[in-house]
Formats: C-alpha cells, sequence, structure tokens
C-alpha cells in the first residue's frame, strides 16, 4: 500500500529507486565480501549435523545411537534396532541447549559489533516418542524439535549530545520438527532391518528495524520461511556375536520447501509517506545424503563401548531465498562420536535398581570450506533405572576452533523412559 502526501509523486519514486539501489548494492556487498558459514540465517543453533536425536542416554556416551539403543528415539538414527527394546517403550525428553555465535545476519557483519560472541540459551520439551514390538516386528511413533533457528535479540543506539538518531532492532526465531513413523523386522537371530518415514514442518521468521527519530522516519524488512519436507532413513542391526554388535544407517538426500513471504516497510508521517513492498517466493533447500556406521562392544555385563561414525554430503547442499541461489561453499564431512557405559547397581526399597555412568567423545566437523571449523565436545552422562522407570541424564560441551571465534556449544538432555 502507497500513501502520496505532500512529498510527490516524483520524489517518492526517485525515494524507491534510491532505497532498492542500495538494498541491492549491500547484498551484492555482502555476497562478496562476507563468509559467515556457521550461522548463515537456517543454520541450527550449536551445529549443522543434527542427524538422528539424543536423549539423555544416547547423549551421555558420546552421542552414539547406530547400533546400540536406551530408548525409542533411536528410530531417528537406526529404526532396526527397535527390536532390541521390551514390548513397550516409552520416553519424553527435554533440553537445554546454549550455543555461542559472532556472526550472523546484521551482528559482526559490517553493522552491528560486539566485543564478544553473543549467546543463546533456551529450554524445551523436545521428544516424545512410543515403540512397540511384536514378535518378529516392531514399530514407533516419535514426534521431535529436529533444529531451532533462533538468534541473539540485538539492539543498538546513536546518540549525539543526549539525543538519539538512530536505532536498530534485530531478532529472529523459528524451528523445524520432525513426526517419525517406523517399521522394523527381524531376521534369523542375528539379522534386523528397519525404515522411517520422516515428516518435517517448521518456520523462521526474521525482523529489522531502524529509526531515526530526529527525522520521523522507520524502515522495517520482516522476512518469514514456512517449511515443509519428507525423506526416509532405515538401518540395519547386525549380532556379530555375544558381545559384538553392528550397525548400518542412511537417511535419504530430500528438498526442504519454504514458502517465503517478505514484507520492507517505510514510513515518514512528517512527509506524509508510508511505502510497502511485498515478495512471496517458493524455495527449496537440498538436504545432504546421509551414511553411517557403528558398533558397540559388551565387555562385560556391567561395562559395554561404542562407537559411530557418519558421512554427511553437504557439498550438495543447495539453499534458495526468495528464488535467489544462495552461496553455500559446503564440504562433504565425517562426524565421529564414541562413548563407554557402566552400569553400578544397588538396592532401591528392597529392590534393584542401577546407576548408569556414562563418558564419550564427539568431532563434529562443520561443512563450511571457509573457514574449517570443528567442535570437539565431551559428554557426561549419569540416571537412575528402576524397573519400569529409566530416568537418564546427559551433557555435552564442546569447543570450536577454526573460525577463529572460539564459539561453544552446550546441551543438557534429561529423558524419563517407561518399559514393559
Amino acid at each position: 500500500m502507497i500513501k502520496y502526501g505532500a512529498m510527490g509523486i516524483r520524489k517518492i519514486a526517485v525515494l524507491v529507486v534510491l532505497i532498492v539501489g542500495v538494498l541491492a548494492a549491500a547484498g551484492r556487498l555482502a555476497a562478496g565480501q562476507l563468509v559467515m558459514g556457521q550461522y548463515e540465517d537456517e543454520a541450527p543453533l550449536r551445529t549443522w549435523n543434527t542427524y538422528a536425536f539424543s536423549t539423555g542416554a544416547s547423549l551421555g556416551r558420546g552421542e552414539t545411537s547406530f547400533s546400540l539403543a536406551a530408548d525409542c528415539s533411536a528410530a531417528f538414527a537406526n529404526p532396526a534396532l527397535l527390536l532390541t527394546l521390551p514390548k513397550v517403550s516409552v520416553t519424553l525428553n527435554g533440553s537445554y541447549s546454549r550455543a555461542s555465535l559472532f556472526k550472523y545476519s546484521v551482528v559482526n557483519t559490517g553493522v552491528l559489533t560486539t566485543a564478544g560472541n553473543p549467546a543463546l540459551g533456551l529450554y524445551a520439551l523436545d521428544f516424545g516418542g512410543a515403540s512397540f514390538r511384536f514378535g518378529r516386528w516392531a514399530a514407533a511413533v516419535l514426534v521431535s524439535l529436529t533444529e531451532i533457528y533462533d538468534r541473539p535479540q540485538s539492539k543498538a543506539e546513536a546518540s549525539y549530545r543526549g539525543m538519539p538518531y538512530y536505532s536498530l532492532d534485530f531478532s529472529q526465531s523459528g524451528s523445524l520438527r520432525t513426526i517419525h513413523l517406523s517399521l522394523a523386522r527381524s531376521f534369523g537371530e542375528r539379522w534386523a532391518f528397519g525404515l522411517g518415514l520422516n515428516y518435517l514442518t517448521g518456520d523462521l521468521a526474521k525482523d529489522l528495524t531502524e529509526n531515526y527519530p530526529i527525522d520521523g522516519i522507520t524502515i522495517a524488512d520482516h522476512k518469514e520461511y514456512d517449511f515443509k519436507g519428507t525423506s526416509l532413513n532405515g538401518g540395519l542391526s547386525v549380532r556379530l556375536s555375544e558381545r559384538w554388535t553392528a550397525g548400518l544407517v542412511f537417511r535419504t538426500p530430500f528438498h526442504k520447501s519454504a514458502k517465503s513471504e517478505s514484507l520492507i516497510k517505510y514510513s515518514a508521517p512528517g512527509a506524509g509517506t508510508d511505502i510497502s513492498i511485498s515478495a512471496s517466493s517458493e524455495d527449496t533447500f537440498r538436504l545432504p545424503l546421509i551414511l553411517g556406521a557403528g558398533v558397540s562392544f559388551l565387555a562385560t555385563s556391567r561395562f559395554r563401548i561404542s562407537a559411530d561414525i557418519a558421512w554427511h554430503n553437504w557439498a550438495r547442499y543447495r539453499a534458495e531465498s526468495f528464488g535467489e541461489p544462495q552461496e553455500r561453499n559446503f564440504r562433504d564431512i565425517f562426524k565421529l562420536g564414541a562413548g563407554a557405559e557402566y552400569s553400578a547397581s544397588f538396592s532401591f526399597f528392597k529392590k534393584r535398581a542401577v546407576i548408569p555412568l556414562r563418558l564419550g567423545v564427539v568431532v563434529d566437523p562443520q561443512p563450511m570450506k571457509n573457514p574449517k571449523s570443528v567442535y570437539y565436545s565431551l559428554t557426561l552422562g549419569t540416571g537412575l533405572h528402576r524397573d519400569p522407570f529409566y530416568l537418564d541424564i546427559g551433557f555435552v560441551t564442546g569447543k570450536e576452533t577454526g573460525s577463529g571465534n572460539s564459539l561453544s556449544g552446550r546441551r543438557l538432555a534429561v529423558s524419563l523412559t517407561y518399559q514393559y
């Protein structure tokens, strides 16, 4: 909507041309000079590599879940492992995630600068699911909060002799949720295969507002994306011996479609000017193929170790925003995780109970070619198991190297499982 006032049609036309020209030039400048990498708008908080889902148990042992299952969340990684669970397994998980950031949107990219790394912490009830085993078959229904796109809210003001003449407000929020259905079957005593269907839905909203109080001018830029997509994941579980179990997993590449909307407003009430420019687009984000393998070894009746490796085909990642391909110079990466678990038993109200003690490490390279960034993380876990209830707590803390900004990421997960 455009309202014409004292400025006149000719002046408004000149103003629109100037605004569009400045925005276009700024976009070209950013593309040519800026490499953001870790925190592009669509980047998940903490890490790009969000395949599978770690509840308290798997998080504590190095995020391993390809060959060993503690609860039904393992279906996100390897649905074949559902056949290793009891007949009924129901799990809820809550978490606290915290990450530090440096370059994102207008922050530390030439508009706003910070003295250190802004940080963001979020609480979420992020997983619920149930699995059922009947004979040689097993099935699961899961719902999870897969990715979070929130950024620290930023505000800057400039004044001269106590008189404010400019302010800027930035905010971004969003998430991606996954509904998962899977089915698994065993073949003999050693082999099992499972297949899962994932339906993804979510949103991302970004707002940037600039105010010039002296002139009474406001420029507001709002963008939002509604995401949808489907993918398949599957896995094979092989019992190699009484002590060794192996797993092979995959997730198909898929397109995450986005219905995109944009609205730019220029308001100068003193001049009688109110300009709105809207746009819409059907965009796509091509997510990569993932292949993985894992192994677990039961050293004693109380001590087990496990390890996973996953290849992410990030070189094939593609992103569009309002019909324009986005530069994402990504590389294929291998993510590694390994962990150990010791089960200490004791009597609790005249019934046997177990306290698991877990320790693990994760090597989590990010997909950007420049800078080459890697998170090195330590994981810890414990809990209380008293059949039929299982409480698990897992914690991961990691430091990033390669970007020069020393980013960090942490996550605490608490899960409660009922098994029958």
